[in-house]
């Protein structure tokens, strides 16, 4: 799992609040950075208060003090907090980056927004292929072709789906006798098959969405998916009963 000191860079601009714009620059001015689109306001034990956006910076009159060009609180991280989370924080909050802090909110450091969507990115692509069934594994479109690396990709999802099948044929074989009755009952199978794959890959998403923000009891959410789940069954089958 990638956390947050994985993303963050040490190299931030910092300074105390009552100095001035022209001091500042003159300070950032001796060094590169890493990260340079908020200035992080610090008090004398290094604890953050809070930030500067550079854009207010730049307009800003040489003698203005930091203090007064505060912009909105930082979207503050600690060092081992999800890296994925982080990212989804930030892009809902529309920041440019994150500022790591410790227990004591000491500034340790900040995540660059570039490095956060370049993780999304790569979390979306993954995601983007398990939905289809196949693996992370999988060469990428500009990669040298693998044959072998595609089978080993692809299989294992097609193998879990063959064994699906196999029980799915078995509790279909239950009814055996129901289906050899009224013959087209057997139609329905594949709607069966249909509304119940749909309701998983909903269950699925809404889950994995919960999981990625940690803030969810997977009891509790499996409790009230298996619920909703139940529902659902019971609603469809009215509709489909009553347009029979």
């Amino acid at each position: 799992m990638v956390i947050a000191t994985d993303l963050m860079t040490v190299e931030v601009p910092k300074a105390a609040e009552d100095r001035t714009v022209s001091d500042l620059f003159s300070a950032i001015r001796q060094r590169p950075w890493e990260e340079l689109s908020h200035i992080y306001l610090v008090d004398c034990q290094g604890r953050l208060t809070g930030q500067v956006p550079i854009e207010s910076l730049l307009i800003a009159e040489g003698g203005t003090k930091l203090s007064a060009l505060r912009g909105a609180p930082p979207v503050e991280v600690q060092p081992d907090d999800n890296a994925e989370t982080v990212a989804l924080q930030a892009v809902e909050r529309h920041e440019a980056d994150v500022a790591v802090v410790d227990r004591q909110q000491h500034l340790l450091g900040a995540i660059p927004i570039g490095r956060l969507l370049a993780l999304l990115h790569e979390e979306h692509v993954d995601n983007f292929l398990r939905m289809g069934g196949i693996g992370a594994v999988h060469p990428e479109p500009i990669a040298e072709p693998s044959t072998v690396a595609a089978l080993r990709a692809r299989m294992p999802w097609l193998a879990i789906g063959l064994i699906g099948g196999f029980l799915a044929g078995g509790i279909a074989a239950f009814f055996e006798l129901a289906l050899k009755q009224e013959i087209a009952l057997a139609f329905f199978l594949p709607l069966v098959v249909y509304m119940a794959d749909a309701v998983g890959t909903q269950t699925e998403t809404i889950l994995v969405r919960a999981l990625v923000y940690g803030h969810v009891s997977v009891v509790a959410q499996l409790l009230r998916e298996g619920l909703v789940g139940s529902l659902i069954g019971g609603a469809t089958g009215l509709l489909a009963g009553l347009a029979l």
